[in-house]
């Protein structure tokens, strides 16, 4: 059930980055407009806060069941970091500050950073 959790969680954190690849992609490849790509851009759009909802639950919930408790470990970090992007949106959006979407990019880039440790090295800390 963990290792199934993690996969999931995986899973999640892959289509949550996916608008910015393919933004990119569109951008620096393509160059011009594409409808297709466009349409997926607009759905994993409507759907990105969502799955950031289900990444903050189910990796809680992956990290309880393999510690056993909430304690410090490289899953935690990157656990906190979905946490910190989660609040960088929330006061984004509140406070309606330009630069929430930097941070949240630059959380982002830490959290895959922290999530490679967890997958490579997990029992460090």
């Amino acid at each position: 059930m963990v290792r199934a959790l993690g996969w999931f969680n995986i899973a999640l954190i892959g289509v949550s980055f996916l608008p910015f690849i393919l933004r990119r992609f569109r951008k620096h490849v393509l160059k011009k407009p594409n409808k297709q790509l466009n349409a997926v851009l607009k759905f994993l759009s409507k759907i990105h806060p969502f799955i950031g909802m289900a990444l903050l639950i189910t990796s809680f919930i992956h990290g309880y069941l393999a510690v056993g408790a909430i304690r410090f470990h490289t899953g935690y970090i990157a656990w906190f970091l979905i946490v910190v992007m989660f609040a960088i949106r929330v006061w984004g959006k509140v406070s309606k500050s330009r630069y929430w979407l930097s941070l949240h990019r630059a959380v982002a880039m830490l959290l895959l950073l922290a999530l490679l440790l967890h997958i490579f090295a997990r029992n460090i800390i």
